[in-house]
């Protein structure tokens, strides 16, 4: 999977990088559409604490369609369209 990352999770615009990401083991989107915000803006630049346990992936709304999700996952399915508010990780 792909994914914008931030090296040493602060710093300027320059250190977002496209990277190779672990697959989420829950629920997969393909993105269609992503913001972001300011807060997504004020944590890199660390002027804003990441909560503990958040995604090293920024992104905090999205939308677009489900393509797989995990057996446990069961209010939603395979070419579902979504929105989503998140933690990290969008």
């Amino acid at each position: 999977m792909r994914a914008i990352a931030v090296e040493g999770r602060v710093g300027p615009a320059q250190v977002l990088n496209l990277a190779s990401t672990p697959k989420p083991s829950e629920i997969l989107i393909r993105v269609a559409a992503a913001d972001v915000n300011y807060s997504d803006v004020v944590q890199r630049e660390g002027n804003y604490p990441v909560p503990p346990g958040t995604p090293e992936t920024p992104g905090l709304e999205i939308s677009g369609t489900i393509v797989s999700v995990a057996a446990a996952v069961q209010r939603v399915r395979v070419g579902d369209p979504v929105c989503a508010l998140l933690l990290g990780g969008g």
